[in-house]
C-alpha cells in the first residue's frame, strides 16, 4: 500500500477512536486523492457516512469498495449493517450471508445476522446465530447482549438477564447492556432497579438517546408523566428523528390531557415513519378527545380499509370509539394480538385440572376501586352462588382505599393484588390456583392492563 495512504488511514482510525468524525473524513478524502478506488478507504468512508446517518452515501461508498475488492467480508458486513439500519432486511441477510461464506469464523457477522432475524421475529433462528458467534468468540459481550434482547422478546426474562449480566461481566462499561437489562427489569415491574440501570448507562454514555427514552417509559409506567416528558426531550435532543421518542412523548402528554401537543408529537412521528404501527388510530382517537371532527369520517374510512387489508394501523381499544362494526373490531383485534402476543409456550402445556367441588372463576381488572366498572359489577360478584362458584379477583390497579374497594374485597373469595407482578408470574399463579374460567373486565385492549391479560391468556392456554 502507498505509505501516504497507510499514514492517512491510520490517522483516520485514530480520529474515529476519538469520535472525531470530521477529522476522520478529512483524512480519508485526502487518501482518495492518491487512489480513488482504494477499498479500505472507501469502506471506512461508508462506515463513517453510516455513523452520520447518511445511508445513501454509505451504500455508495461500500458498493464502490466491493467493486474494488468483491471478496471483502468486512465490507459486506458493513453493508449489511447499513441495510439493517434502513430496515431492508432481505438485503441485510444477503450481505451477511456473503460475508459468512467468505469468512465463516467472523463472529461479528453471525451476531449481526442474528439481529436481523430478531427484527423479523424469527427469534429461534436468531439465537442460533448468536450461539454460533459465541462459539467462535466466547467473550463477545455484544453477542451476549444481543442474545439477551432476543430472549427478552421471547419473554424468557430470567435468561435474558443472565445474558446481560454475562455481557457486563466481560465489559462493565457497556452502556447498551445496562440499558437493555433495565428494560427487561421494567417489563418485570422492577421499576426502581430499571431506573438505576438506565442511570448507569447514561453515566457511561450521556448522549445515549435510547437510554433516555427507556427511562422516560419507565417513569411513564410509574405515572410520573412530567418527568417522562423531560427524559423523552433529552432523547430527542440527541436523536431528533427518533419516531419512537416522539410517540411516547405524545403518550405522556395524552395522559396529562394535553391533547393538541400529543397530536403534534404523533404527527411528527408519522412524518418520520409513515407506517409506524398502530399510530394512526391513536392520532384519530386523540383528535376526537380534543373535539377535532373535521376529517373524522375520512380518517375512519382509511382506518377501516387498512384494517381489512391486514395492516397494523390501529390498536383495538381506540377503535371502539370510532367504528360500530363488529367485523372490523374482530379483525383489528386479531391483527393486534397476532403481532404483539404470539403464542407463548413458556409455561408448557396446560394440564387438565382434577374436578373440584366448585368452579373457580378469575376476574382480571385494573378497576377494582371507585370506578364505573366496579359500580356496575359489584352486585354481580355478590350474587354469585358461592355453593357452586369460587371467585378470585386479580387486581392490576391501585388500591384507592375507597368503600367500593372494601366492598369488593368482601365479595370475592380471594382478592389478589398483582399490580407488581410480571405477566409470567400472574399466569403461573393463575395456573397454580387452577382457574377454570378467566374473565377480562377491561372490555377492550387497554394498553397497560388488558395487554397484560392477553399475554396471561396465551400463557394459560398453551
Amino acid at each position: 500500500m502507498n505509505p501516504q495512504i497507510a499514514f492517512l488511514l491510520n490517522k483516520s482510525l485514530e480520529s474515529l477512536r476519538n469520535s472525531n468524525l470530521e477529522s476522520a473524513e478529512l483524512y480519508l478524502k485526502q487518501a482518495l486523492r492518491f487512489q480513488s478506488n482504494n477499498p479500505d478507504v472507501l469502506r471506512l468512508l461508508g462506515v463513517l457516512s453510516a455513523q452520520k446517518g447518511e445511508y445513501a452515501k454509505a451504500l455508495e461508498y461500500l458498493g464502490n469498495s466491493l467493486k474494488a475488492f468483491p471478496k471483502n467480508a468486512l465490507a459486506l458486513s458493513n453493508l449489511g449493517n447499513v441495510y439493517l439500519e434502513l430496515k431492508e432486511y432481505s438485503s441485510a441477510l444477503e450481505a451477511y450471508d456473503k460475508s459468512i461464506k467468505i469468512d465463516p469464523k467472523y463472529a461479528e457477522v453471525w451476531s449481526n445476522k442474528g439481529n436481523v432475524l430478531n427484527e423479523l421475529k424469527r427469534h429461534d433462528e436468531a439465537i442460533i446465530q448468536y450461539d454460533k458467534a459465541l462459539s467462535l468468540q466466547p467473550e463477545y459481550a455484544e453477542a451476549w447482549s444481543n442474545k439477551g434482547n432476543t430472549l427478552h422478546a421471547l419473554r424468557r426474562h430470567d435468561d435474558a438477564i443472565a445474558c446481560y449480566d454475562k455481557a457486563l461481566s466481560l465489559q462493565p462499561e457497556y452502556a447498551e447492556a445496562w440499558s437493555n437489562k433495565g428494560w427487561c427489569l421494567h417489563v418485570l415491574k422492577r421499576h426502581e432497579e430499571a431506573i438505576a440501570h438506565y442511570d448507569k448507562a447514561l453515566s457511561l454514555k450521556p448522549d445515549y438517546a435510547e437510554a433516555w427514552y427507556n427511562k422516560g417509559n419507565t417513569l411513564h409506567a410509574l405515572k410520573r408523566h412530567e418527568e417522562a416528558i423531560v427524559h423523552h426531550d433529552k432523547a430527542l435532543v440527541f436523536k431528533p428523528e427518533y419516531a419512537d421518542g416522539w410517540v411516547n412523548r405524545g403518550m405522556a402528554l395524552l395522559e396529562l390531557k394535553r391533547y393538541d401537543e400529543a397530536i403534534a408529537n404523533y404527527e411528527k412521528a408519522l412524518s418520520i415513519e409513515p407506517d409506524f404501527n398502530w399510530l394512526q388510530g391513536h392520532v384519530v382517537h386523540a383528535k376526537m378527545k380534543s373535539c377535532r371532527w373535521s376529517d373524522l369520517e375520512i380518517s375512519t374510512e382509511i382506518l377501516i380499509n387498512k384494517i381489512l387489508e391486514n395492516q397494523k394501523i390501529s390498536a383495538p381499544f381506540p377503535l371502539q370509539a370510532m367504528i360500530d362494526d363488529a367485523h372490523v373490531h374482530k379483525k383489528a383485534s386479531e391483527i393486534y394480538i397476532q403481532d404483539l402476543f404470539p403464542v407463548n409456550s413458556l409455561l408448557g402445556s396446560l394440564e387438565k385440572f382434577s374436578k373440584k367441588e366448585k368452579i373457580r372463576i378469575g376476574y382480571f381488572s385494573a378497576d377494582f376501586k371507585f370506578h364505573a366498572v366496579s359500580i356496575l359489577t359489584a352486585e354481580l360478584f355478590e350474587l354469585h352462588d358461592k355453593n357452586k362458584f369460587e371467585i378470585i379477583a386479580f387486581s392490576f390497579g391501585v388500591d384507592d382505599k375507597s368503600a367500593m374497594r372494601s366492598r369488593l374485597g368482601s365479595a370475592f373469595d380471594k382478592f389478589i393484588d398483582v399490580s407488581e407482578m410480571s405477566s409470567f408470574e400472574i399466569a403461573k399463579l393463575s395456573r397454580d390456583l387452577h382457574i377454570d374460567i378467566a374473565v377480562d373486565l377491561g372490555g377492550g385492549i387497554l394498553q397497560t392492563v388488558v395487554q397484560k391479560f392477553f399475554r396471561i391468556a396465551l400463557l394459560l392456554s398453551n
